[in-house]
């Protein structure tokens, strides 16, 4: 009735993977509001995302479990800024979901948020989607979560499927326990928009003391050679991969509901396996602390490039992962196609995950996880200045601090980093994929081409 068009949600990790789910699957293409999910730190995709959005349509959901969530509370106080030099009403348009007694459920009263929704406390936020967390965002977006909620209980009175899901966490934990740690994702496209909900669910879950699942999805998953630590799971419909399982799902309405509450009971299983706790990230923290660091030392994001033996080092067992400090959206099809031109030449697996959204996943399990994990680090120039109000330094300077900062945390655990720097990041990514496509499978001659 206020002429809402637009809901944008402000959150990271647990925070935010679910709703985007719940809208790509359920919710584009409805009558409801748009529902975008914001979780990227980078100016480009700040100022992207205004250009998307007129203020006096547009309301902002603020999620965050701690309540003090860094790049949630930046965005949300960048926004409040632009919709007061809209002359609009801020509190009117924001809505805050959060645990009780944090500092955003007494920044929503002191602001008068239009909604306030306390969560439980006692769950984790990579568990919480079917918590307040998935089910205001996507309720708000127009999607009737009756049918998902139906799913959830229909499960937890199925002891059959309840027992089978008990038994493949058991038995993935309990293989990755020895050695076959890669669990490699072949979702049907109906169930494609889980993946990236289950590699946050599985890899900071399970990636502590040296041990862990590391989920391995996308564009370069075709061009995986198959290998003793790798464990094959198709899911939805369709056939597995020779030797592979399949976990079969309806991914909509009921079938969503079902999927997300038995992912979270066999990977809570699985850490049982694998004799860790599930639902801490001891290790997320450990970047947030260089993060701070640099911010209060800033430092230029030069990078080093590939050195000779980045590539000559890979054992059985390894893996690479890409890790992009770019606009997701802009440029997410160029770093896909660079991931699988590696894939296609190298003889581990390669992942590929977003600065500073994996902070929030698989962060967790490059430095938790068992060791064997090559970085390469992709940043670029922005030029774009946007200042988070009330901070001594701008978007493009904590995006900086934030691929800097995990940088060094790798590095001091000993783990090799090959970091690229670029002016131009479509060029540089388009350039370093034609030039391994022309590569043969010799690593050294990828080396040089890079």
């Amino acid at each position: 009735d206020d002429g809402i068009h637009d809901l944008v949600l402000l959150g990271m990790g647990g925070s935010s993977l679910a709703p985007e789910v719940l809208w790509q699957v359920l919710g584009a293409g409805g009558t409801g509001p748009r529902l975008t999910v914001l979780d990227d730190t980078s100016p480009d995709a700040v100022l992207r995302t205004c250009g998307m959005l007129q203020p006096r349509h547009t309301a902002f959901i603020v999620a965050s479990k701690s309540g003090t969530t860094l790049e949630t509370c930046a965005l949300a106080d960048f926004f409040a800024q632009w919709l007061g030099d809209a002359g609009l009403e801020i509190g009117a348009r924001f809505i805050a979901i959060t645990d009780p007694g944090t500092a955003l459920e007494h920044s929503a009263r002191e602001r008068n948020y239009r909604g306030l929704f306390l969560n439980a406390a006692d769950i984790g936020g990579r568990f919480s989607a079917l918590s307040l967390f998935g089910l205001v965002p996507a309720t708000l977006s127009g999607i009737d979560m009756q049918p998902v909620l139906d799913g959830a209980y229909a499960l937890l009175q199925d002891h059959t499927q309840l027992c089978d899901t008990a038994r493949l966490g058991l038995t993935l934990g309990t293989l990755a326990r020895g050695g076959r740690n890669k669990l490699v994702l072949h979702p049907d496209p109906a169930a494609a928009p889980l993946a990236a909900w289950i590699e946050q669910l599985v890899a900071e879950s399970t990636g502590k003391r040296g041990v862990g699942i590391l989920p391995v999805s996308g564009a370069s998953v075709a061009a995986l050679a198959p290998a003793a630590d790798q464990l094959h799971l198709a899911i939805g419909a369709g056939d597995p991969p020779a030797g592979g399982w399949t976990l079969p799902m309806t991914v909509s309405g009921n079938g969503l509901g079902d999927a997300f509450l038995r992912w979270e009971i066999l990977t809570a299983i699985a850490c049982t396996a694998l004799e860790v706790n599930p639902f801490d990230q001891p290790h997320v923290d450990l970047a947030k602390a260089r993060t701070r660091e640099l911010l209060e030392a800033p430092r230029a994001a030069e990078g080093e490039g590939i050195p000779e033996d980045f590539f000559r080092g890979l054992q059985p067992g390894d893996y690479v992962a890409m890790l992009c400090y770019l606009d997701r959206v802009v440029h997410g099809s160029d770093a896909e196609r660079l991931a699988r031109e590696l894939q296609a030449r190298l003889p581990v697996p390669v992942t590929l995950g977003f600065g500073p959204r994996y902070l929030h996943s698989t962060g967790q399990f490059h430095k938790g996880g068992p060791t064997g994990g090559h970085f390469l680090l992709l940043t670029a120039e922005s030029l774009a200045q946007v200042p988070v109000p009330g901070r001594p330094f701008d978007f493009a300077a904590l995006h900086r601090a934030q691929a800097l900062g995990d940088k060094r945390v790798l590095l001091d655990r000993g783990y090799p980093v090959a970091h690229l720097h670029a002016r131009d990041p479509a060029a540089a990514l388009a350039a370093l994929a034609t030039a391994l496509s022309t590569a043969d499978s010799n690593r050294k001659e990828i080396t040089d081409h890079a």
